[in-house]
């Protein structure tokens, strides 16, 4: 295909022409520089031999831009220590220094304490005794003188103390064992005998007290032979108003006071009046003296149980006899939580009543 270049400073109109191309003017009067390039003529002789003289070199180019440093080789293995070299050999010995001048003598000291006596010497030995002088003779022997008469009896001296007692002899041999003795008759059991179902307690009295909160109540209680019990109860008095929680138990005795825990049949919710509240129980207690425990945990608005002044047991009036009304039992305060050993307790007229009911 034809290339047109168009000239517009030098109002030229350039046409290079392939040598197919065909020409045909038909315009106004113009004028055309018809140039035609490409043209290819008949294959010239070759030129000679010799080369051309070489051009000059061309300007360097700019510097291009520094490429990315590439990412960092792994690093290579450490080398093998090298073997350590010979010790070099010992310098001489360097010049001794000359000796400094003598310093100035110091001031005599002060004079210490005397030191202490040395012990004295032993004593000397005792000189020889001298020789003993030769025995005189020795006179005639008189004659012998007439015997005086006996002189009268003196007094009696006083007598001698006593002699120290002799040792005390070995124990004689332990005779045989005498033979039993017939048994004696059965004793007669004053605790009247329980019957299963029914239910007991050493209360005498009907009455009624408000029982403290934290305050275990012990109340006597006599077992007359081994007797299993199915119930723990207590009962509340008609003024009870509220909501009280009470914890019950049996304690053992120890000379007359309560000691260890029997049974502690934890607690029971107490919330209407003259109404008896009781826990189940399976607790066997063998023939003996037994303390019966109350403990009102929480206290209600009125606390009022049923309780008794009195006791089916011999009264007991603390270690004065006073008078007055005998007491029923024992107290301890500030007890919380189960019941444990008992502790310092006080005598008390007015407890409430525990029972127990024969399995």
């Amino acid at each position: 295909m034809s290339n047109f270049i168009v000239d517009l400073t030098n109002d030229t109109f350039v046409v290079e022409l392939l040598p197919s191309d065909r020409i045909s003017v038909v315009s106004e009067p113009v004028t055309f520089e018809v140039v035609v390039s490409n043209l290819q003529g008949p294959q010239g002789p070759p030129g000679p031999a010799t080369p051309g003289v070489p051009g000059p070199t061309g300007p360097t180019g700019p510097t291009g831009p520094a490429g990315a440093t590439g990412p960092t080789g792994p690093a290579g293995a450490t080398g093998a220590t090298g073997a350590t070299g010979p010790s070099g050999p010992t310098g001489p010995q360097g010049v001794t220094g000359p000796t400094g001048p003598q310093g100035v003598t110091g001031p005599t000291g002060a004079t210490g304490p005397a030191g202490p006596s040395g012990p004295t010497g032993p004593t000397g030995a005792t000189g020889p005794t001298g020789a003993t002088g030769p025995a005189g003779p020795s006179g005639p022997t008189g004659p012998q003188g007439v015997t005086g008469p006996t002189g009268p009896q003196g007094p009696s001296g006083p007598t001698g103390p006593t002699g120290a007692t002799g040792a005390t002899g070995p124990q004689g041999v332990t005779g045989p064992t005498g033979p039993t003795g017939a048994t004696g008759a059965t004793g007669i059991s004053l605790a009247i005998p329980m019957a299963s179902g029914n239910y007991y307690s050493t209360s005498a009295s009907n009455s009624s007290t408000a029982a403290s909160e934290d305050v275990t109540y012990y109340i006597p209680f006599i077992v007359a032979q081994s007797t299993t019990f199915d119930r723990i109860a207590c009962r509340t008095s008609g003024t009870f108003s509220g909501t009280a929680t009470v914890r019950l138990g049996i304690y053992t005795d120890s000379n007359g006071k309560p000691n260890t825990v029997s049974l502690d049949a934890a607690t029971v919710s107490c919330t209407a009046a003259t109404t008896t509240y009781e826990i189940t129980i399976n607790h066997t207690l063998s023939a003996g003296i037994y303390w019966l425990a109350f403990n009102s945990q929480t206290v209600a608005t009125t606390n009022s149980f049923r309780s008794s002044l009195t006791s089916y047991l011999n009264g007991f009036y603390g270690t004065t006899p006073t008078g007055g009304g005998q007491n029923i039992g024992w107290t301890q305060t500030g007890v919380t939580g189960a019941f444990a050993t008992a502790g310092t307790v006080s005598l008390t007229g007015n407890a409430p009543t525990v029972y127990l009911r024969v399995a």
